[in-house]
């Protein structure tokens, strides 16, 4: 991961702890939109979570315990063949 791709994974996990409800809604809710999820369903948001195979650049943790993981880059770059 480039440090532009850091940045912007911090600035995302940032959001939900240290931002108005309203501007967590836009954002998070456009994140979990294809999951029929709100931002109220979200319990945590963790980085550099660690799984099997791989580790993801922001986590999403809802209330039923529901893993959902995002890769965050920049540029149109690929994702490695392990993501």
């Amino acid at each position: 991961m480039n440090i532009y791709e850091n940045v912007a994974t911090q600035a995302l996990t940032s959001f939900f702890y240290h931002e108005a409800l309203w501007k967590k809604e836009i954002l998070f809710n456009f994140l979990l939109q294809p999951f029929n999820l709100k931002v109220t369903d979200i319990k945590d948001v963790i980085t550099q979570d660690n799984l099997k195979d791989t580790i993801p650049d922001f986590t999403i943790i809802t209330s039923h315990g529901t893993r959902i993981c995002y890769q965050v880059k920049i540029n149109d770059a690929d994702l490695p063949s392990s993501e």
